[in-house]
């Protein structure tokens, strides 16, 4: 409903070591339609 919030999960293979950026498309009823959701990070070598 309008003025509501709710979250969704996207998950990404932490195997990959390094940097990456990922985009995830959210398709909604709103007038545009979508929402382009750009995620970005570093997955770090494990220490010992």
């Amino acid at each position: 409903m309008p003025g509501e919030s709710s979250e969704i999960e996207v998950r990404y293979d932490t195997q990959r070591i390094g940097m990456f950026t990922k985009s995830v498309t959210l398709t909604t009823n709103e007038t545009n339609g979508s929402h382009l959701l750009t995620i970005k990070g570093e997955v770090k070598a494990p220490t010992e």
